[in-house]
């Protein structure tokens, strides 16, 4: 449950740390705040717990070839997510740095691979029986990221960048925090 998680802290810094704006900052805009580690090790547990949906997922779809690419790119944006929490976003008004573009290269990534593997999954969610009611959910927040996603890469240069990524982040943290359920569902601890 990274994602849950990853939301409550989320939300958290939005009251902890008001010199962080909605509209004008980029989520990670965190890291370089106070309470910069809590951001950071709430986005690792992200990542780290979308590894354990990306296995979970991986092992309930069985043999599907197309399930297996929707897993191996939702993993792959998982590592992704697990990278941009090692290396911190610069701070607003500095000259990029190695470590800052490494994460802003790597958050990129994260958010295309994930948009795929939501388009994969789809289809393989629609066949698979214990699967089959998460296919509606995943297509309307793979529609939903989609759109997001051209938004944010409109807005990167604009005034509002930070409100297309909180927008982008949103469905998608529910989105795993129902599929990490489904997945308790069918594979009981």
């Amino acid at each position: 449950m990274g994602a849950s998680f990853f939301l409550f802290v989320f939300v958290l810094l939005h009251w902890l740390v008001p010199d962080v704006r909605i509209v004008a900052d980029y989520i990670s805009d965190y890291a370089n705040a106070p309470y910069g580690r809590l951001f950071q090790s709430a986005l690792a547990l992200h990542g780290l717990g979308n590894l354990a949906i990306a296995t979970g997922l991986l092992a309930s779809l069985g043999s599907s070839r197309v399930g297996k690419i929707g897993g191996a790119f939702f993993a792959a944006a998982s590592a992704g997510i697990i990278i941009a929490a090692i290396f911190p976003a610069d701070p607003s008004g500095v000259s990029a740095t190695f470590i800052g573009s490494v994460h802003v290269v790597t958050a990129f990534v994260a958010f295309v691979f994930e948009a795929l593997a939501l388009f994969f999954l789809i289809r393989v969610f629609q066949n698979a029986p214990s699967w089959r009611t998460m296919a509606a959910p995943t297509l309307i927040i793979a529609g939903i990221d989609t759109v997001t996603l051209v938004w944010l890469l409109a807005s990167w240069q604009g005034a509002s960048p930070g409100l297309a990524e909180h927008v982008a982040f949103i469905p998608v943290l529910l989105w795993e925090t129902l599929v990490a359920l489904r997945l308790l569902v069918l594979r009981p601890l």
